[in-house]
């Protein structure tokens, strides 16, 4: 009988990612893509700044490209080695992220802005900072809910595309 890793941890030598927990209506555990579970363990093998440099590519379709969910995986790893320098830069890279993510309030001309745009962007950012907040003291489950948002539609966690979904999210 194996035993039950920790937030992660190691079986038989070979790095092993603890499951998310947050589940599905239907009972089911979310589940990370393969592709960036196996980046996840990958990762941390690069020196820090190596995996910084990745991080800040911002094109999907660039080689060594490291997906935002990599991210809040890392951030949220940072709390355990109590390393404020490395989770401020891991954090003002996703930042960067999940404002280039959300519609940006100016008009295609750049002459008008949108207050509906801009108060969804503004509570869109808002409710993700706060939610990596309390994600640093204790677990906060829909910081998985958005890595599924993530997966399906190729954008950054919490980053809907219509203005439905946005709101729905918001609440």
């Amino acid at each position: 009988m194996g035993t039950k890793p920790g937030p992660d941890g190691y079986r038989n030598g070979n790095p092993v990612l603890a499951p998310l927990r947050k589940r599905r209506l239907t009972g089911e555990l979310y589940e990370r893509d393969r592709n960036v579970e196996a980046l996840i363990a990958e990762l941390p093998a690069l020196p820090r700044d190596e995996l910084l440099g990745r991080a800040v590519i911002t094109k999907r379709s660039q080689p060594g490209y490291v997906p935002s969910e990599c991210l809040v995986h890392f951030i949220r790893a940072s709390r355990h080695d109590n390393n404020q320098a490395w989770f401020e830069r891991l954090y003002r890279i996703l930042m960067e992220r999940v404002l280039r993510s959300v519609p940006k309030s100016e008009s295609s001309d750049g002459k008008t802005e949108s207050l509906t745009r801009s108060a969804v962007r503004d509570k869109v950012f808002s409710r993700f900072v706060e939610m990596l907040s309390a994600d640093r003291a204790s677990y906060v489950d829909k910081l998985e809910e958005t890595r599924g948002c993530s997966r399906a539609n190729g954008a950054l966690p919490l980053a809907p595309r219509r203005l439905e979904e946005k709101l729905e999210f918001l609440s």
